[in-house]
């Protein structure tokens, strides 16, 4: 499910005091769609956004982020780590020791 939940803020909170900036990317509903299945997400790309931005240890958001993190978006943005929650597993790494990154 993709609603907001205590569990995300929780992430979201450690994510945050790994550095002294915080960006989150939001998928688009279609790649939510394309992951999880034709009746996902439950809340609408702008009821995310509204949610993850109320997120008091959250700086910035990336509407519409990309599945992959990519040199490029490492470089643009200036990231130093990646912090990634999937179901129950998290991860926290350098942008280069980051699973799924890609070459821009």
């Amino acid at each position: 499910c993709d609603m907001f939940h205590v569990g995300h803020a929780a992430f979201l909170k450690d994510a945050r005091a790994l550095g002294t900036f915080l960006l989150v990317g939001i998928y688009e509903d279609q790649t939510i769609r394309q992951a999880k299945g034709p009746n996902m997400p439950v809340m609408s790309l702008n009821e995310r956004v509204l949610n993850v931005c109320a997120c008091k240890w959250v700086d910035e958001v990336i509407i519409g982020a990309p599945r992959t993190v990519t040199e490029d978006l490492v470089k643009t943005w200036d990231i130093h780590v990646v912090a990634r929650a999937t179901g129950y597993t998290r991860s926290f790494s350098a942008p280069d020791d980051a699973a799924g990154i890609d070459e821009a």
